[in-house]
């Protein structure tokens, strides 16, 4: 009896063990960029806290297409992601006297920036299977 309860308490918890590590494809058509030069810098935040702060995956491409195709892995969850042309490689956002961004940028659900950026919720989706996104540059 005991054998079994433990056999039965261990299937559980490899079951369960999987299903939270689940990890989906998200694949992302970056458009919009007017041309062909610098870096995709591409953030995903998985919390409204750590939004803008603390990205959980970082990426960066050339932009050597005026479309680019970029796919990520990530375990089941909410997220939002937020991509910068940096079109003079400098690994920073350049920013104008208001504080504004001088360089396209974009955030997933085509969130748009009003007096700044967009917030997180806004920007947020659920990824709980293979997903294809098309994030716009402005």
């Amino acid at each position: 009896m005991n054998r079994t309860y433990i056999a039965l308490l261990f299937t559980i918890f490899f079951s369960v063990t999987a299903l939270c590590a689940q990890s989906y494809r998200l694949t992302l058509d970056v458009v919009g960029m007017k041309e062909k030069k610098g870096n995709l810098l591409i953030s995903v935040y998985d919390s409204a806290e750590d939004y803008l702060k603390k990205p959980v995956k970082t990426l960066t491409t050339p932009a050597d297409a005026l479309t680019k195709r970029v796919v990520l892995e990530l375990e089941s969850g909410t997220y939002a992601v937020v991509i910068y042309q940096d079109l003079n490689s400098n690994g920073k956002v350049d920013r104008n006297f208001f504080r504004l961004p001088t360089e396209p940028c974009g955030f997933s659900r085509d969130a748009r920036p009003k007096m700044g950026p967009p917030r997180y919720k806004p920007a947020s989706f659920t990824l709980s299977e293979d997903t294809e996104m098309s994030i716009k540059l402005r």
